[in-house]
């Protein structure tokens, strides 16, 4: 599935913020079984839970 961030979405690492989403653009996740959605950023190579909140799902 993809979802679009509906604002900038910054993660902790070791320390530091690292925005791995930005504002309006299309990205790509998993739906999990428990409503639950695992993104994935390519500018840092990792992925994690992202608040339903804060995306918004496109298809």
């Amino acid at each position: 599935m993809r979802f679009k961030a509906k604002k900038n979405i910054y993660w902790e690492d070791w320390g530091h913020m690292r925005r791995v989403f930005i504002a309006g653009r299309v990205y790509d996740g998993v739906l999990h079984s428990d409503g639950k959605v695992t993104g994935y950023s390519p500018y840092f190579d990792v992925d994690d839970y992202v608040s339903a909140d804060e995306i918004e799902i496109v298809n």
